[in-house]
């Protein structure tokens, strides 16, 4: 997961959409230098033998690689556990009376998920 937040910072954070109008499908950054129609990722026929192939922007192939279902499902699954500890944390935190066990607890297991959090 570091490695995708590293491949993103190379492509400049930049966002991207497909773009589908005259029949064909293409990938293209919003914004930066380089907008423009099928700037990121887009169809192309080899001139060396007529096979079909795609032509990307640099780093382009390895963040597509590393942005898998899988990666993004375990991000998303850590952001849900993250959120519901700051949520825990905040209204132990916000209580009338705070109970020092659970304080103990929220704090330790706080701590516990941040280990968990790539660097």
């Amino acid at each position: 997961m570091a490695d995708l937040k590293k491949l993103a910072a190379a492509l400049g954070n930049r966002d991207w959409k497909w773009w589908d109008s005259c029949s064909f499908r293409r990938l293209t950054f919003e914004d930066g230098p380089d907008r423009r129609d099928g700037s990121a990722l887009h169809a192309t026929v080899q001139a060396s033998d007529g096979h079909p192939d795609v032509n990307m922007a640099p780093g382009v192939r390895e963040f597509i690689e590393a942005a898998s279902p899988q990666t993004v499902g375990q991000l998303a699954d850590l952001a849900a556990r993250l959120a519901g500890q700051l949520r825990e944390c905040a209204e132990t935190l916000g209580a009338d009376q705070i109970d020092e066990q659970r304080a103990m607890r929220a704090y330790a297991d706080a701590m516990a998920l941040l280990d968990e959090v790539p660097h």
